[in-house]
């Protein structure tokens, strides 16, 4: 906010405009679970999270399933695909010890 209390002119805002076009975009899929989406089970999160140094711009906004919500906002897509490989690995070691 400026000074006065106003929002800067050139402030991104995503509008529900905005939702319903990246929704057809990404075919009403998940990119992270490719679970289906609707306006109801989606959350618009941050491809590069605001903390990790992304720009709130709309070339980084992604809509996701609400339970993937809380990893994207505070990890990079890397970061999530790391997180799954270790996930992925610890199970397939556990399973085989059974």
């Amino acid at each position: 906010m400026s000074a006065d209390g106003s929002k800067p002119a050139n402030r991104y805002i995503f509008r529900a405009r905005d939702f319903y076009e990246l929704l057809e975009k990404q075919h009403y899929r998940c990119p992270y679970t490719d679970r289906e989406l609707t306006p109801t089970n989606c959350i618009a999160e941050h491809r590069v999270p605001l903390r990790k140094g992304g720009k709130h711009e709309g070339k980084n906004i992604v809509l996701v399933d609400h339970q993937v919500a809380y990893l994207k906002r505070y990890m990079t897509d890397e970061e999530v695909k790391q997180l799954v490989a270790d996930m992925m690995k610890t199970l397939k070691q556990k399973g085989a010890r059974k």
